[in-house]
């Protein structure tokens, strides 16, 4: 795959209209002083909208990875599964506030549009590891937790850092008024049954938070004694972070007071099956299969129903936060899908062979409004 598909990698090369010291590759916060100029407030908040659509799509991009290997696990009760579906919920509430931060400031999130899917694998950058649509294995789950400590630690939660630096600077110059220009009517406010919530952005304390809960939560509280991380969630709940919980998958241990992001979990043995699960092919696609067979009905079911998902997401955060509820009730029934596709038999296996078909998780033209909205957000 080409890496230019990946969004992690389109985060580092976004256009930057300002000079090089601005931006948030190659520059650094003693510099965002110059970002009082007036001239400079247009310029910026269109900068800062970019960033954040971009991580719209990378908060997005790692749901189907956690939700793929939950749905393959034969065991939907297990340890294993409630981590994995758990920080697939709360990526979708990261999701979730990064739109509200991208409409806090004038933006549109735009989710129903063919490039917003990326096609898998996603490649990280920096770290260089690749990250498949595929079944839960050791391989994968080490995979999850590079992406929650290593990957997004050294592109989101740094750009999720100066966009937070570069809002108060532009707030102290010009005002929260100029600034944060969005409809407040656009904001999805929702609490899970969990007790989590999302973060309703109308002023520069909150999006501050806001932008600080999101890197919490996945890569743990800074720690300054000793300096690093800690294992915390933070502010947005949980408990622990993203990456210690899979780590706990990983070593088939919990967490237990005392224990540091050094020491690994050493408390309780916690019982992991990796055997129990459904196998496929990594990364399928539609087009991997005969249109006219079963293979091929269940692969495009998915792709279909999961663009209109995307399209139920697109309303939700423009203009209709109120069906936010609703719209993640469809993913029972893309769940639903997912196991009669894993249940079909991939005809590219001889028939004793326990392969089926893996989720598809593609952008499908014929589902989509995109075309109907004239190729806008709104």
């Amino acid at each position: 795959m080409s890496m230019t598909a990946s969004p992690f990698l389109a985060l580092l090369h976004t256009p930057c209209p300002l000079a090089p010291s601005l931006c948030v590759v190659g520059g650094d916060a003693s510099s965002l002083a110059e970002l009082r100029a007036p001239a400079l407030l247009t310029p910026t908040l269109g900068y800062l909208r970019q960033l954040l659509q971009t991580c719209v799509e990378i908060e997005h991009s790692t749901i189907p990875l956690y939700l793929t290997a939950a749905w393959s696990m034969d065991d939907n009760k297990s340890f294993a599964y409630n981590v994995t579906h758990g920080v697939a919920i709360e990526e979708m509430l990261h999701m979730t506030d990064a739109a509200n931060l991208l409409n806090a400031i004038g933006g549109a999130p735009d989710i129903d549009q063919p490039s917003f899917v990326p096609r898998y694998p996603i490649v990280m950058p920096i770290i260089n590891v690749s990250s498949s649509i595929a079944s839960f294995s050791r391989r994968t789950y080490g995979t999850f937790e590079k992406i929650e400590v290593e990957g997004p630690a050294k592109t989101i939660a740094t750009t999720y850092a100066y966009v937070a630096d570069v809002l108060k600077q532009l707030v102290a110059a010009h005002g929260e008024a100029a600034v944060f220009t969005g409809d407040p009517a656009l904001q999805v406010n929702v609490t899970t049954r969990g007790g989590e919530r999302t973060t309703v952005v109308t002023t520069l304390a909150a999006a501050v938070a806001a932008l600080e809960g999101i890197s919490d939560q996945g890569s743990g509280c800074p720690s300054p004694d000793p300096p690093g991380f800690n294992l915390s969630a933070g502010a947005l709940g949980g408990g622990l972070a993203h990456f210690a919980r899979f780590k706990e998958v990983l070593v088939g241990r919990e967490y237990r007071t005392g224990d540091t992001v050094d020491s690994g979990p050493t408390g309780a043995a916690v019982a992991v099956d990796w055997s129990g699960v459904r196998r496929f092919v990594d990364d399928p696609r539609v087009e991997d299969f005969d249109a006219k067979g079963a293979a091929g009905a269940a692969a495009r079911a998915f792709a279909g129903n999961y663009t209109k998902l995307l399209v139920a997401l697109h309303a939700v955060f423009n203009g209709h936060p109120d069906r936010f509820m609703a719209t993640v009730r469809q993913m029972a029934g893309l769940r639903r899908l997912a196991d009669a596709a894993m249940a079909t038999h991939d005809p590219r296996f001889p028939p004793n062979a326990t392969m089926g078909v893996g989720p598809t998780w593609q952008y499908l033209a014929e589902a989509s409004e995109w075309e109907q909205r004239g190729r806008r957000p709104r």
